[in-house]
């Protein structure tokens, strides 16, 4: 078959409103039209509204990745299998699996004050296979709304807090009072109940000096990459 120029994938995904992929894969007849509509409507949680949420206050997301590590960005669309976002005034799908969590930007640097590393899943460097068929079992009837739990994911992150709500495909895990992030639940490698967990509650000042201590080291780093590029 003739290579598809881009410009006539751009103009059929324009006129039938879908991602770029799916006209692509509809102009090859490897899909139908009628299955790439279907990718555009995600099934409707608490998740989906969760990020929809997201969108419509403009809020900078974190979406951690198990590849490409964290990636910054304004929601643009909600789709079935990934999110467009706008990551430094450019569109991207981040793909649902191959994120491990979300959680609002200006939150992820203290992330670190709530994680500890388990050394044995990080260096096996698993991820999880793209068949839910073939993905690791994992026990979740103990992530309930309210319970405490520990969680260890993919990335070898292991977080403790408090469920909040919870879907067929993600939860919500309140790490403290202000602070919680959106795990999916195909980067779970293992989850524990745990007895009881209370909220750190880090003072106010302690939570603003270790963000403007972040934010410093970024800058830093920032400008560190601009000298060494000009």
């Amino acid at each position: 078959m003739a290579k598809i120029a881009k410009e006539e994938i751009k103009n059929f995904a324009r006129e039938h409103k879908i991602a770029m992929y799916s006209a692509k894969m509809v102009l090859k007849k490897k899909w139908t039209l009628e299955y790439a509509k279907t990718l555009e409507y995600p099934v409707f949680n608490k998740g989906v509204s969760w990020l929809l949420e997201a969108k419509k206050n403009k809020v900078l997301l974190a979406f951690k990745t198990f590849k490409k590590g964290c990636i910054r960005g304004f929601v643009v669309r909600v789709r079935k299998y990934n999110n467009l976002i706008e990551s430094h005034g450019k569109l991207k799908y981040v793909e649902k699996i191959n994120t491990a969590y979300i959680a609002k930007s200006k939150d992820y640097k203290f992330l670190r004050k709530y994680s500890s590393i388990d050394p044995f899943v990080k260096d096996l460097k698993e991820v999880p296979s793209y068949k839910p068929s073939d993905r690791k079992e994992v026990d979740f009837s103990m992530v309930k709304k309210g319970t405490p739990v520990m969680v260890t994911l993919f990335t070898g992150e292991v977080f403790e807090g408090i469920v909040g709500w919870t879907t067929e495909y993600e939860f919500e895990l309140k790490l403290d009072v202000d602070l919680s992030i959106i795990i999916l639940k195909h980067a779970v490698w293992d989850v524990i109940d745990l007895a009881s967990y209370e909220f750190p509650r880090y003072p106010r000042e302690e939570f603003k000096k270790y963000r403007r201590a972040g934010r410093k080291n970024l800058n830093t780093r920032k400008r560190g990459r601009i000298n060494k590029k000009y």
